[in-house]
């Protein structure tokens, strides 16, 4: 659990995410407020600081305690990126959802958000964006995720198997969904990102796929829609990321950057 997080990870734990598919696409692209491809200074700071595992809060005196939930917390951030106490996961989510149905409505390819009642009986949502007629004849279900690499159930399998959280995070997906969509003729698709910024490979298909469908109706080059894409994404993530960090800045803590 979040409670139990290493209070420093070993530089292979904080190496290995960054190996993965658009894990460093936020650090090349254009800083173009007009695209949302712009960060806060802080925001920048913040989320750099954490990906290269410097000490992102001072606390004087007894060890850091988390302001938001309480538990045991630690000066990089760690605590920060798992606590499930407060919005910001939600809102980090909320986000990413945005920017894809953002480029798959520009695309001509009529999402929808939130989609209720997919599977008769439940009120469970499998598609955060559905695309209808996707593959085959049958929509697809959408299902936008963030794993946290570092967190403690991950931690060392994510050091020496770069996507090992993406791998869990999508098994554990499709067995909460795939079948019952099947069922439905829906095609469930996770999109797992870690927190870090990779992306597993069905996101990759997926939002690749999107973007050239875009260029298409755009008229511009497949590469350009496809990067600039892969860059809002990649800025949200981690605009998000820095927001978390940041809300967790309370009294006994102080920046320490």
């Amino acid at each position: 659990s979040s409670r139990q997080a290493p209070d420093k990870l070993p530089t292979s734990s904080r190496q290995a995410p960054d190996t993965l598919p658009h894990a460093g696409d936020w650090l090349h692209a254009a800083p173009i407020l007009a695209l949302g491809l712009h960060l806060q200074p802080l925001e920048f700071v913040l989320a750099a600081s954490y990906r290269l595992g410097l000490p992102l809060y001072r606390v004087e005196g007894a060890s850091p305690t988390c302001p938001a939930c309480h538990q045991p917390a630690d000066i990089y951030g760690i605590h920060s990126m798992n606590c499930g106490t407060g919005g910001e996961r939600i809102h980090r989510h909320t986000l990413l959802v945005d920017v894809v149905h953002q480029v798959a409505a520009a695309a001509q390819l009529a999402p929808r958000k939130e989609v209720r009642f997919l599977i008769p009986g439940r009120d469970s949502r499998p598609a955060d964006v559905l695309l209808p007629q996707w593959s085959g004849g049958q929509d697809a279900a959408l299902d936008i995720t963030v794993v946290n690499p570092c967190q403690a159930a991950f931690v060392v399998g994510a050091a020496a198997t770069p996507g090992y959280a993406l791998e869990q995070a999508h098994r554990r997906k499709m067995r909460g969904a795939e079948e019952a969509c099947r069922a439905q003729g829906l095609n469930f698709l996770p999109l797992v990102a870690e927190s870090h910024g990779g992306w597993g490979e069905v996101a990759v298909a997926v939002v690749d796929r999107i973007a050239r469908s875009l260029a298409r109706q755009t008229g511009q080059r497949e590469e350009d829609v496809t990067r600039q894409t892969w860059s809002r994404l990649a800025v949200t993530l981690q605009r998000a990321n820095g927001q978390t960090l940041y809300f967790h800045v309370l009294p006994p803590y102080t920046m320490d950057l």
